[in-house]
């Protein structure tokens, strides 16, 4: 089922209420002004979360949380851009972390992320079904867990 609707109608948290209750598979994108996150949702729990703002991509959050450094975020940015990779991926071919640090990073980035939505008053959205593309790193996020 695809819908759209107004934040102020269907809060985020409604939302994630409905796809776990639902077991939704799909993208689930959130806008305001100039900010979009896109979750993405798989049988109803969130496997991804990603959003335009520079300050939320992995790299900044693995840097911000001293996991890595700038340099070696960019040594696998390149190496990922290259290989057509996700960050996580490059990271856990590369062995620069353990792979088990690498998932709890993703969730709890996935996590913040996500419940960053809770604040967004106003604001537009739209659910579009379809498997979500499958990460090599990817973890699941139970979305009532969240709420």
């Amino acid at each position: 089922m695809e819908f759209t609707g107004r934040l102020t109608v269907f809060p985020v948290a409604n939302l994630l209420q409905w796809a776990a209750h639902e077991r939704a598979t799909g993208t689930l994108v959130v806008r305001r002004t100039k900010r979009e996150k896109r979750v993405a949702l798989r049988a109803g729990r969130v496997v991804h979360c990603r959003s335009n703002q520079s300050q939320e991509l992995f790299g900044q959050y693995l840097i911000a949380h001293g996991l890595l450094d700038a340099p070696a975020v960019i040594e696998a940015l390149v190496h990922a851009r290259s290989h057509q990779q996700a960050l996580g991926e490059a990271l856990a071919e590369a062995e620069r972390l353990p792979l088990e640090t690498l998932r709890s990073a993703l969730g709890r980035a996935i996590r913040e992320s996500v419940q960053d939505l809770f604040l967004w008053k106003r604001g537009v959205f739209f659910f579009e079904e379809g498997e979500p593309r499958r990460q090599v790193l990817e973890v699941e996020v139970d979305s009532r867990e969240l709420v």
